[in-house]
């Protein structure tokens, strides 16, 4: 019994059945800790925390830090797609605004999805960390993609049947809000796939968002308005007029019969602060259909200083003209699609 009362002490102090780390606390720091491994076809990920027996915190951390890596090269293809649709759309500013927050969603959401074949290589603990290795199979993440691919390329292909016909601008707007969400998920896939197959290809998808997004801002840009005001809106019209055809609107003078015309008002209180002239400028715009029908009504404030009168009421000029066109580039295909064809 003595003996056996020996072994089972021996066992313990060597730290038999210690689950912190296959290799023990004992074990030297591996070096795969400052030194990854680098694998053809594979993407390694470590994780540190402070703290003995934290192994599922040092495995999620290894798994933040592979999915940053990705991140790193996907950001750089983001960056290339955007050039690219911002150089072959006119007007691009405006045609961005209508997909701009679909797109955040989306990367967003693709962005938080699982990958696929990540396993744990290693988990280490030492005296005051805890360390995990994990890797990334790249074939079993880029069959995951291509699975995800040909789904969303028959969506867009049904998508694609139910194209309105040119001149429809309200059901293009529509048509574009429905295939948007699908198309940027595409093209999301299709960035993750180049990255997890470099030497892949990639069949080019059966409705082009892009080109889509062209034709709408083509038509939009069509849509013709006009600026009128009087008092003390006056001054706002030319500056207002010059952002919006800026941002590639038809701004035209009010007798042409335009389809749209935004009447602005507008007015301003003077202040004396700290030796300065502050201007606080409030304006009134409405939008109506060459008819006379109502689309839209909104106000703006701003405010502007400086030490000449006439210097601060020019930049409250130029800040409300900016704002007021932010603001109709923000919400005109709303307003066009309240217009109807």
């Amino acid at each position: 019994m003595h003996r056996i009362a020996c072994c089972v002490a021996l066992c313990l102090l060597a730290g038999c059945g210690d689950d912190r780390s296959p290799a023990g606390p004992a074990a030297a720091r591996p070096a795969w800790i400052d030194q990854p491994p680098q694998s053809v076809g594979l993407i390694h990920g470590v994780g540190v925390v402070n703290g003995v027996n934290q192994r599922d915190a040092a495995i999620a951390k290894a798994r933040e830090d592979l999915a940053s890596q990705i991140a790193v090269s996907i950001q750089a293809e983001r960056a290339q797609d955007d050039r690219l649709s911002e150089s072959l759309v006119q007007g691009g500013a405006r045609s961005g605004r209508l997909d701009s927050e679909v797109r955040n969603q989306v990367r967003t959401k693709v962005d938080q999805q699982e990958l696929p074949g990540v396993s744990t290589v290693q988990v280490w603990t030492g005296s005051l960390e805890t360390a995990a290795l994990v890797v990334l199979d790249r074939t079993a993440w880029s069959l995951a993609l291509r699975q995800r691919l040909a789904d969303l390329d028959l969506q867009l292909l049904a998508l694609a049947e139910q194209r309105p016909p040119a001149g429809k601008l309200a059901a293009a707007i529509a048509f574009f809000r429905k295939a948007s969400p699908i198309g940027e998920d595409r093209a999301e896939t299709a960035r993750r796939l180049r990255v997890a197959a470099p030497a892949g290809s990639i069949a080019a998808p059966p409705l082009d968002l892009g080109e889509v997004r062209a034709a709408l801002a083509k038509e939009a840009a069509a849509v013709s308005i006009a600026l009128t005001a009087g008092g003390e809106a006056t001054a706002l019209v030319g500056p207002a007029g010059e952002r919006l055809a800026q941002a590639g609107l038809a701004v035209v003078d009010a007798g042409t019969a335009p389809r749209l015309v935004m009447t602005l008002t507008a007015t301003t209180a003077v202040r004396a602060v700290n030796g300065d002239h502050r201007v606080d400028g409030h304006l009134d715009a409405t939008l109506t259909t060459k008819d006379g029908r109502k689309l839209a009504g909104f106000a703006l404030d701003d405010r502007a200083s400086g030490t000449v009168l006439d210097e601060a009421r020019r930049r409250l000029c130029d800040r409300q003209a900016e704002h007021l066109a932010s603001h109709v580039m923000a919400n005109l295909y709303d307003w066009l699609t309240a217009m109807g064809d």
